[in-house]
């Protein structure tokens, strides 16, 4: 028995209709690695330091061309008819369910903060195919349906699916987790930031235990003598240090203005460090709003990393790979694998940070913080590179937003202190560094310096605390002096970004005579 003409042609139909799905998402991909290729070619952008991958670029352009190419003659080959109104809406919820993966995909390709842009306009063109008119829709109908076409259809829609459930499961499972593994590096409500990256009470950490605050530092009182000088110091894991306590520059700092306050016949100076590894300025902000307040500090010591406080604080969008766990996750983890089979050490004994591979911190101890000749790297040469590169950008000297947003960020902070707020600018280690700020370019060809303002972080925040009124020290010039001095070896651990020993000591000192002849005598109304 014959099938009816028009049930065989809305099958056939059907058939063809298949690789809608398929051509679509590839024409999308294909556009967003496309449109990767030549803003690199023709512009590169204002974040060059961040993706200087020219054969990953060349990789994704030939394949987006090709794609296109082939997308193209196809449909051009088409020829008219009509597609039933069910079996296209079909298809149409189908592609919408495909765009997570589209997201992840184009996230793989593009490099950190292009693929953002690249990944808007790719699932732009996949909205612009669902949107096409009937003759379009029929046009791609007609190209006819394959065996293999069916079956890549259904894994891709299957996959889809797959990471939907996935990425439901992990958004569920990143509410009572305190892995660093589901880090946001934006986006995230501060609070969650500071309950994930404070330690337990009580937790130790080169012999000396976090308080019950969780800050690494002696107990705080609530309650304060008249006659002291109290500061609140915010920051990220440089006030936490990877020295021990008695070595930590904000220890040493407040050791030296108490015994200077009490030679003057004055009440003594206390600090309560509340530095937080991981935080930025808008959980500085959340912090001392919410717990900082309360001490009532005579000061608030903002002790600004140039090197990843620059952010731009807007919300991750969920048109950004980094703004889905089923990418994050994965990626962090494969990131920590491949930074312990460098290392030689089980994963396990390898942190992430704020999507940065780490080695532990309660790793490397040793007799080095007097002997920096003596110490191991931190890190593999590979990631550090990679880390230093990305923290590059904000030198680049067409980022504006960053700044903006930081500076807001900081302005409400100021006005929030209720008292004096004073900024310390902590270099990161390439603008100290003179081999490792020439490695960069070395190894980099593609990053052009002449982009780049070394110092560029240190004037717009000078020019900013100008415009506040906020007292403000530049710590890099006193750590350029000690890097060159033989006889320190160097100020940085060696490939980890934070102070050793001696950049602590450094940093303690500067602040020292910066506090004493611009805050804490002026606030005391005496001269030093």
């Amino acid at each position: 028995m014959g099938v009816p003409g028009s049930a065989a042609s809305g099958g056939t139909r059907a058939a063809r209709g298949a690789r809608i799905t398929t051509i679509s998402l590839g024409a999308s991909l294909a556009l967003a690695a496309a449109a990767v290729f030549l803003w690199d070619a023709l512009e590169p952008p204002a974040d060059e330091a961040r993706c200087a991958c020219p054969f990953r670029f060349a990789g994704a352009g030939a394949l987006a061309l090709a794609t296109l190419a082939v997308a193209g003659i196809a449909v051009l080959r088409a020829s008219r008819g009509t597609l039933p109104a069910g079996h296209r809406w079909g298809r149409v919820a189908r592609l919408i369910l495909v765009l997570p993966l589209a997201a992840l995909v184009v996230g793989i390709w593009a490099p950190v903060d292009v693929e953002r842009p690249v990944l808007r306009l790719g699932l732009l063109a996949a909205a612009l195919g669902i949107a096409l008119p009937l003759p379009g829709w029929a046009a791609l109908a007609r190209i006819g349906g394959t065996r293999a076409a069916r079956t890549l259809d259904f894994l891709l829609t299957n996959l889809a699916v797959v990471l939907v459930l996935l990425e439901g499961g992990l958004s569920v499972a990143a509410r009572f987790t305190r892995s660093p593994y589901f880090v946001q590096v934006a986006g995230e409500r501060q609070a969650d930031v500071l309950t994930r990256e404070r330690p337990e009470p009580g937790t130790m950490r080169r012999g000396f235990p976090f308080n019950s605050e969780g800050f690494y530092d002696k107990e705080f009182r609530l309650e304060k003598d008249p006659d002291v000088f109290r500061i609140v110091a915010l920051g990220d894991s440089f006030c936490v240090g990877i020295v021990h306590y008695e070595l930590n520059f904000l220890t040493l700092l407040e050791k030296e203005l108490d015994g200077w306050r009490r030679a003057r016949g004055e009440g003594g100076v206390e600090i309560l460090n509340m530095g937080i590894g991981g935080a930025e300025p808008q959980e500085y902000h959340y912090l001392y709003v919410t717990e900082g307040r309360r001490y009532e500090p005579d000061l608030v010591l903002v002790n600004f990393f140039v090197g990843n406080d620059v952010e731009d604080y807007q919300e991750i969008s969920l048109l950004d790979p980094e703004g889905w766990y089923a990418f994050t996750v994965p990626s962090r983890m494969w990131r920590v694998w491949q930074e312990a089979r460098r290392q030689g050490v089980a994963p396990d004994r390898v942190a992430e940070a704020g999507g940065e591979p780490a080695l532990d911190p309660g790793m490397g101890e040793g007799a080095y913080h007097d002997n920096p000749r003596l110490e191991k790297p931190s890190i593999s040469e590979e990631l550090f590179y990679q880390i230093e590169l990305s923290r590059l950008f904000i030198c680049h000297v067409k980022r504006e937003r960053e700044y903006r947003d930081t500076f807001d960020i900081l302005s409400r902070l100021a006005a929030a202190a209720g008292t004096e707020m004073a900024i310390v600018a902590i270099p990161d280690e390439y603008q100290v560094n003179e081999e490792l700020w020439d490695e960069l370019f070395r190894r980099n060809p593609g990053v052009e310096r002449r982009k780049f303002d070394r110092e560029r972080p240190q004037k717009e925040l000078a020019r900013f605390c100008g415009e506040e009124k906020l007292p403000y020290l530049d710590l890099l010039p006193a750590l350029r002096e000690a890097q060159a001095r033989p006889d320190l070896v160097r100020v940085y651990h060696l490939r980890n970004t934070h102070w050793n020993a001696n950049g602590n000591r450094v940093a303690a000192r500067e602040m020292a005579a910066f506090l004493k002849e611009r805050i804490v005598s002026r606030s005391a109304g005496k001269e030093p």
